[in-house]
């Protein structure tokens, strides 16, 4: 289930002063659903998303498009709200303020990728010596059938 959902559903009951016992009664879900729901187990249909969010008085469209993104025509990926207000600021700035910007944010890829380049090396040696394991197991086993 997606956090920033899970997290605006449970500050909005918690906004409202609502327990989760007082949603139960107002709109029939169970309060083991709903619990579900704040937990992250399971995730509400969209007419029970909608319902809730009329209840706490939350903007589903912001919730919806900060959690899940827009997706952008032509490009590969999704954009969130909050990244479209980084591009307003981003915009506002002069050509100074913009290369500061555009440093910051190369040394932090670069400091980004290189450490998701050193978990995925790990993850790969882990992988390797876990495949040398079980051969070297399975080997043991079939020296000790044929008494080797």
């Amino acid at each position: 289930m997606n956090k920033y959902l899970i997290k605006k559903l449970k500050e909005g009951r918690s906004n409202k002063g609502l327990r989760q016992s007082d949603v139960t009664k107002i709109t029939g879900i169970k309060t083991t659903t709903l619990s579900n729901y704040e937990n992250g187990v399971t995730e509400p249909d969209i007419d029970t998303f909608l319902m809730l969010c009329d209840l706490y008085d939350l903007d589903f469209y912001e919730i919806l498009g900060e959690g899940y993104g827009y997706k952008v025509s032509g490009a590969d990926f999704d954009i969130r709200i909050s990244e479209i207000e980084h591009l307003k600021k981003y915009r506002t700035l002069d050509e100074h303020g913009k290369d500061i910007i555009d440093i910051l944010l190369e040394k932090e890829f670069q400091r980004c990728a290189a450490s998701y380049n050193e978990r995925t090396l790990l993850e790969d040696v882990k992988r390797e010596c876990e495949k040398i394991d079980a051969e070297m197991e399975a080997k043991n086993k079939k020296h000790t059938l044929f008494g080797a």
